[in-house]
């Protein structure tokens, strides 16, 4: 039962707070990694209070002392690729698209999770100097995403720059015990 509610929260964090996902993994041309770093593994804490845990091969996210058990290890629905300092976490959607989130690791012992939350009025004109962007919709015919196809080089990184990711940012903290 409680991997079934997992399951469902999970489905609702990917699917309502990713308004832009890909028709490929991010950055392009890049070579997939087979675990995560091991300066990012360990336990971070925003204040909201969020937590996020980092192991050699998942990632979990949990809120308010509720674990999403957002567990992703680095399979085939997965693949987690670097460009410079940015980490890039690349799940693929039932549909085949692919949600992104950055995580960049920081000089103060902290690090930011960036996830794509914004909308904003012509939003598919705006994410055109990105790639080619789309809108899908869902099967009441409602919004669901943007699709961006070809992206661009550099292109999540300049939508972070530009605004259209939200910024968390995570202190580390001594290791907390998953249930």
């Amino acid at each position: 039962m409680r991997t079934l509610i997992s399951a469902v929260l999970i489905f609702i964090f990917l699917t309502s707070c990713h308004p832009i996902r890909f028709d490929e993994p991010q950055p392009r041309g890049k070579k997939v990694l087979l675990m995560y770093p091991e300066e990012l593994q360990g336990t971070w804490m925003s204040g909201d209070p969020d937590t996020l845990w980092i192991t050699e091969n998942a990632f979990y996210l949990g809120k308010d002392n509720e674990m999403f058990s957002m567990q992703d290890t680095l399979e085939e629905r997965s693949h987690l690729r670097k460009k410079g300092d940015h980490y890039f976490l690349n799940i693929r959607e039932e549909d085949g698209s692919w949600v992104v989130m950055v995580v960049k690791l920081r000089d103060d012992n902290t690090i930011s999770l960036f996830m794509s939350d914004l909308d904003t009025p012509d939003m598919e004109r705006a994410l055109s100097k990105y790639g080619k962007p789309s809108v899908v919709v869902d099967e009441a015919g409602q919004f669901d995403y943007y699709l961006i196809s070809g992206a661009k080089r550099k292109a999540v990184l300049k939508m972070i720059s530009d605004g259209y990711f939200d910024e968390v940012t995570f202190r580390r903290s001594p290791d907390i015990p998953r249930d």
